[in-house]
């Protein structure tokens, strides 16, 4: 007889909801927020999202949003190590 492996579903990988934000919603958020498409560090965005409902559950938030940084199309490096900004802005 063959025993099934059922996989359990890891409660720290929830999905979110409709109403929460996705972290690249919430790291687009916080650049579009900013005057002229500035760049911002990461020091910058872990202070703005730091206290979010979605920070507070995650103990790995920090390398969350660098990982949605390097993810998203609409992002890149600024030139200073650490430091990002919109496409196409200066």
């Amino acid at each position: 007889m063959t025993k099934k492996h059922h996989r359990t579903q890891n409660p720290s990988a929830e999905k979110p909801t409709e109403s929460e934000p996705t972290w690249r919603d919430l790291v687009r958020a916080v650049f579009a927020r900013q005057e002229g498409g500035a760049a911002l560090s990461l020091s910058q965005l872990y202070d703005a999202l730091g206290d979010t409902a979605k920070a507070r559950k995650n103990p790995t938030y920090q390398a969350t949003i660098r990982r949605t940084l390097q993810q998203d199309e609409t992002l890149e490096p600024a030139g200073v190590r650490g430091t990002w900004k919109l496409k196409g802005s200066r």
